[in-house]
């Protein structure tokens, strides 16, 4: 942090360095050179008794005294062309001293453009720009210089001195692609000050024997004001950042009751580049009529007389400014200037005499209402130009105030709250967590359901049928058709979700859409069964279903076996048998089962199965030789018990061969068939038992 000393008529100016970052750390431990006593009063610079701030700027140096500019970002230094002949021998003194650019070895020109300042009161003006090396006090001081920094020199006497901006905005030159950093924005990007804040108080001449301004860059001196709780937010406008709502100006003196001098509140700029106050017209009527002013047009200042001068010694009124965030309420803060606030003197040059003026302007219109550097010299401001806040209170004069200065730290380094807060990290941690816990839940759910595919498929090919899934562990036997109708079974089972009911309304579905594929067997929904459907799968050729479909046995004489090329010890062939009233099919048709009625039942609501009688039966047994050389006995029996139902019965039995016969058994001659009794029809989806030696299949429905 750097604390910049003003300059005295005939007093050294010693730099004062801070270089610690704790805000609230007292100067006793800082590293710091101490500062002189204050001597003589301070010299009348420019339009009053300000305290000017040393820089030095170019290669080699040149020493200029500046003022603090809280609206402005550059350094601007006042050339040799701004003293001609008619001013003066004095005028370089007068002026602040001159910068000539054209001994710099590191000068480099930009050239001629406006200040850019002060458009709203119509004070702009021109002046040369060129990049030089600044530094920050005389020379010989340990003050940080900065190279390649933008300078304007000003030839103007609408600025009598030159200007240190402390206002961090970049500068654009004629577009926004050519931008250049602030003096204060490269002071805070090398690390010489802690932060783009500065403290700033303009000094009172009138106080005890001559109270010096102060000017903390990075900080404030926290013992020249008394703090107060309001805080100032920045206003919308770029230009008009440090805006107060000045709520009632009154004035009082122990002479005189006193009174208001502002008819109406008003928003109004702090700017310390201009020593006025910018009022309303009808506030300015006030002022005139309570401590008698008269308005000069032609100069457009109020011009005090020494008899006026005296009056207003002697009533000696005191004016408080009321001032808060908002034009009607809140929290305020007051800050009262005596007379001798307002009792300026403006030397010649500028002036053509020295004059002594009251610091009031009749503001043209709202953009113009100013609180200019007069009002800073009884009010101390702090502003944080990172955090977009500011603050002013009532400054403390005293004859041995020792410092106080606090640094402001940045409100963009690393530990500043401009970064993510606790609550806020541990908010998107626990998100991240929610977030992995769903994928591994997916993940899980994936791998499961994939062993679960393999499993049934494992189940399915050593069932030795054909399989697919629909609707997670539903299983549905597909018959040897076209291919078309799986995929019409696929799409039409995931039309009908959510309200699927199963296999059944399926086939309804594929005979609207597909009449040419109603010989072929049609899909069929099981439960899922897979492990019963691998049990019987050797003793199962195809199952019927509800589509009224009969099973018959075939011949199982020699010829017929002989002719289909089969070996009757390890093959059981159960084909289609032809009832009474059946025509003998022809070859083609001979393992093709027959419809028994239309699939219009099944619209109806018939879900049991509809078969006819068998008039035929057959009988016969069967011996197959295993692999462990044991021998098994079938015995195949058939009965027709009602018009409605069929039931198969297949008995095993087992024995061991004779060691010394190694001839092939011989299926033994047929057995009669004995009716069984009769069943009732069997439940929907009725469940499969089986026993030691019989399996019963029941129909499936």
């Amino acid at each position: 942090m750097w604390m910049l000393p003003p300059n005295f008529l005939s007093v050294a100016l010693e730099q004062t360095v801070f270089w610690q970052l704790d805000s609230d750390v007292s100067s006793s431990i800082l590293q710091h050179f101490s500062r002189s006593s204050l001597g003589p009063p301070l010299r009348p610079d420019g339009d009053g008794p300000w305290s000017t701030f040393a820089l030095r700027i170019g290669e080699p140096a040149q020493n200029i005294r500046v003022l603090p500019s809280t609206s402005q970002q550059q350094v601007w230094a006042v050339i040799p062309q701004g003293c001609p002949s008619f001013y003066g021998s004095d005028c370089a003194n007068d002026r602040g001293w001159l910068f000539d650019n054209s001994t710099s070895k590191t000068w480099k020109n930009k050239g001629l453009y406006n200040l850019g300042a002060e458009d709203n009161l119509g004070l702009d003006s021109t002046a040369v720009f060129g990049f030089d090396t600044v530094g920050l006090g005389l020379q010989g001081t340990s003050g940080p210089t900065l190279p390649g920094q933008l300078v304007a020199g000003i030839a103007t006497p609408t600025y009598w001195l030159g200007s240190l901006g402390v206002n961090p905005q970049s500068t654009n030159f004629t577009t926004f692609d050519d931008t250049v950093n602030s003096f204060m924005s490269n002071l805070k990007g090398n690390g010489s000050i802690p932060s783009l804040s500065f403290g700033y108080t303009a000094g009172a001449k009138y106080r005890l024997k001559g109270v010096p301004g102060s000017l903390v860059l990075g900080g404030y001196d926290q013992s020249l004001f008394a703090p107060n709780p309001i805080q100032f937010t920045f206003a919308e406008d770029s230009s008009r950042q440090l805006v107060v709502a000045v709520q009632n100006i009154r004035w009082t003196s122990s002479s005189a009751s006193g009174g208001d001098l502002l008819p109406n509140s008003v928003l109004a700029l702090i700017d310390s580049t201009v020593p006025n106050f910018y009022l309303p017209l009808e506030a300015c009527q006030e002022f005139e009529k309570a401590f008698g002013l008269v308005y000069n047009a032609t100069t457009s200042m109020y011009v005090v007389d020494d008899a006026l001068h005296q009056n207003l010694t002697t009533l000696n009124p005191s004016v408080t400014f009321t001032l808060g965030n908002g034009l009607n309420g809140g929290e305020t803060v007051s800050i009262s200037l005596p007379y001798a606030s307002f009792d300026l003197t403006m030397p010649s040059p500028p002036a053509q005499s020295t004059t002594r003026y009251f610091p009031l302007q009749r503001a043209a219109n709202s953009t113009q209402y100013t609180l200019g550097r007069a009002f800073l010299q009884e009010a101390y401001l702090v502003v944080d130009w990172e955090r977009a806040t500011f603050s002013l209170a009532q400054t403390i004069f005293g004859d041995s105030i020792a410092e106080d200065i606090r640094t402001i730290s940045s409100a963009w380094d690393h530990n500043s709250s401009h970064h993510l807060s606790v609550g806020v990290i541990a908010g998107i941690a626990a998100g991240i967590a929610v977030l992995f816990i769903l994928i591994t839940i997916i993940a899980v759910c994936l791998l499961f359901r994939r062993r679960k595919r393999r499993r049934l498929a494992a189940a399915t090919a050593a069932s030795g049928h054909q399989t697919s899934e629909l609707e997670g562990d539903r299983l549905t036997g597909h018959a040897r058709g076209p291919r078309e109708l799986g995929e019409k079974h696929e799409r039409v089972a995931a039309e009908l979700q959510p309200g699927y009911r199963g296999g059944q309304e399926i086939k309804l579905r594929l005979e609207k859409e597909c009449p040419e594929l109603e010989s072929t067997i049609a899909a069929k929904e099981l439960p899922d069964r897979t492990e019963e459907i691998a049990m019987i799968a050797n003793f199962v050729h195809e199952l019927p279903g509800s589509e009224g479909y009969w099973p018959e046995l075939d011949d199982t004489s020699e010829a017929a076996r002989k002719k289909k090329g089969s070996n009757p010890s390890d093959t059981l062939d159960i084909s289609p048998v032809k009832s009474e009233a059946q025509q003998e099919p022809s070859p083609k048709e001979e393992n093709v089962v027959r419809k028994v009625k239309s699939f219009a039942n099944f619209k109806q609501g018939i879900t049991k199965p509809i078969v006819k009688p068998v008039r035929k039966s057959k009988s016969g047994t069967l011996e197959k030789k295993t692999r462990r050389g044991s021998t098994e006995k079938f015995s195949i029996d058939e009965t027709s018990q009602t018009p409605r139902t069929t039931s198969l019965r297949v008995t095993q039995e087992k024995r061991r061969p004779e060691r010394k016969s190694m001839e092939k058994r011989k299926i033994q001659p047929p057995v009669s068939l004995e009716p069984l009794p009769p069943k009732p029809p069997p439940k929907p989806y009725a469940g499969m038992t089986r026993g030691p030696s019989s399996t019963q299949l029941p129909g499936w429905i």
